[in-house]
């Protein structure tokens, strides 16, 4: 199983940029295989991870963007075209996705900026998983899981992380190898994963009412 931590940023406005290497280095003593940098609506913000590609972990770029509903996670996608600025609608990301195979991520779907804090019972075309988040609450997480399993929805697990600190604190396993991010699209679109999380107390209060079976570290 290959162990990738689908939500890492490095950019943030209070606290500057984050150091790659020290990310890298932690991401690999943590056992991951992979990350996937998702800054905050631009694919292009994430470009200087191009030139750390050839370390011994898979690095991967998507996008983290505030539709009109929430917070979503875009897999695939490699332009800022099709995301000129936030707030675009919801459908028209998901048509996008469809067309050109991206896959979306309701990324922490019940805090306050997440695509269900105010839709909590709809079921949203076009979403391919939902995130349990490193960040989110027990509540937020244990409300993610039970939508996930109400809706019959896969669960991803990612950690948030803004540095090296909680980098692949929650991750996802793929069980099949993904060499780029277009395949770890197509594998989320394909619902071969499952979340891979430490079993904290956070995670204690989630176990009884998934579906997944989760792995633990």
């Amino acid at each position: 199983m290959q162990n990738i931590d689908p939500h890492v940023h490095s950019l943030h406005n209070s606290h500057g940029q984050a150091d790659p290497n020290k990310i890298i280095e932690a991401a690999l003593a943590n056992g991951l295989d992979g990350i996937v940098i998702v800054e905050h609506n631009s694919y292009d913000a994430s470009a200087r991870w191009e030139q750390y590609k050839n370390s011994d972990l898979l690095i991967m770029r998507g996008v983290e963007y505030t539709s009109d509903l929430g917070h979503i996670l875009i897999y695939g996608i490699e332009s800022d075209k099709y995301i000129p600025r936030p707030n675009l609608p919801f459908a028209e990301i998901g048509a996008l996705a469809e067309r050109l195979n991206w896959a979306i991520v309701a990324a922490h779907p019940f805090t306050r900026p997440g695509v269900y804090a105010r839709n909590s019972e709809k079921r949203i075309p076009s979403i391919h998983a939902l995130e349990v988040n490193l960040k989110a609450s027990a509540i937020n997480n244990l409300d993610t899981v039970t939508l996930a399993t109400k809706q019959g929805i896969k669960l991803i697990a990612g950690s948030d992380a803004r540095d090296e600190r909680t980098v692949g604190g929650y991750s996802t396993g793929f069980f099949n190898r993904v060499s780029n991010v277009q395949e770890l699209a197509q594998e989320i679109r394909n619902r071969d994963f499952t979340m891979i999380v430490t079993p904290d107390a956070k995670t204690k209060l989630m176990i009884d009412r998934t579906s997944e079976q989760p792995s633990y570290q």
